[in-house]
Parts: C-alpha cells; sequence; structure tokens
C-alpha cells in the first residue's frame, strides 16, 4: 500500500506512558521485492544461436537472491533452465538463443514462446515471478556444400548445396 506512516514516540520509564515528544512522518509505500521482464518484448523474432540479451528490472531484491531464468513454450510440458543463478540486481543476461527440444531431440522452432523469471531468497523459496510477453524463435540459416568433395587447383567445379532458411523479416 501507500498509505503508511511512521510515528516516533518519547516516553519516559516512569511506569506509566507520558508522551514527551511526538511526530509522524508523511505517508510512504510499501512495495514488495520484485522482478519485471522488460525483453524480449512480445512480438519479437529471435534466431537460434544468436545472442540475445534478456533483460528486467527489480526491486527490493538482495544481491544473495537468485534469479532462475525459465524458457517455456505455450503447449510444451518441457521447460529449459536458461540460468538458474544470476544476482537479480544485474538487470541483463546475454542468452545464446536455443529452441526447446521434443522428446524425439527435435528442436521446436516457432511463436508462443516466452521466459519466466523466478527470484529465490534462501534457495528454494520464491518471492517474486515474472514472464515475458510472446516471441518466436526461428532456425538458423545454414547452408551444407554437398558436392565437390574435393576442389583441386586450376579446375573447375559445380557446387551443389542443401540449406535451410528462414526469411528475414
Amino acid at each position: 500500500g501507500s498509505d503508511y506512516s511512521i510515528r516516533l514516540v518519547d516516553v519516559r520509564n516512569t511506569g506509566v506512558p507520558v508522551v514527551i515528544a511526538s511526530s509522524t512522518s508523511a505517508l510512504f509505500a510499501i512495495n514488495p521485492p520484485g522482478v519485471t521482464m522488460v525483453d524480449p518484448s512480445g512480438g519479437v523474432r529471435l534466431r537460434e544461436g544468436k545472442g540475445f540479451t534478456l533483460r528486467w528490472n527489480s526491486i527490493g531484491l538482495l544481491a544473495t537472491d537468485q534469479l532462475n531464468l525459465v524458457l517455456r513454450k505455450v503447449g510444451e510440458a518441457r521447460t529449459d533452465n536458461i540460468t538458474t543463478t544470476l544476482n537479480p540486481q544485474l538487470g541483463s543476461y546475454l542468452w545464446a538463443v536455443t529452441p526447446l527440444r521434443n522428446a524425439s531431440n527435435v528442436s521446436l522452432f516457432g511463436n508462443d514462446y516466452y521466459i519466466v523469471a523466478n527470484v529465490l531468497r534462501g534457495g528454494s523459496t520464491i518471492i517474486a515471478t515474472s514472464e515475458t510477453p510472446r516471441f518466436t524463435i526461428d532456425q538458423r540459416r545454414q547452408i551444407t556444400v554437398t558436392t565437390p568433395q574435393n576442389v583441386f587447383a586450376d579446375t573447375f567445379a559445380t557446387i551443389q548445396w542443401s540449406s535451410v532458411a528462414v526469411p528475414e523479416t
């Protein structure tokens, strides 16, 4: 709330409380500890294998608290811990974007990804939580040369390749 005040009273030890002097502070707020995820913002597209800086704001957290960032995807039971031991006061973490994998170890690309931030105090008690808006993880661009296997100096060769590409947006 925001309607707290402090009243200080000076009472002499006479057995009977007698107010000698009194003062009351202005109103102030007491905010619980918290964390708010800022990036990735909603609708952003991230590419597998690229670095992306995750950002958050925190209030009332201690340097000894631990921030646990968990990657989730709507409709998927599997999750992935991005990190479990960050100081929540840091405000950012550089993440090598990695999608979740299904039970067959196949990468799950697409939208409906989000990150949950949990702040732990004392190693196990969650004191604050936040999640990002939904975002997309796209497959990295990849070209694999299939032929020729060997190329010799002063010769011509036809190069063939296969590719996996996601259009830029």
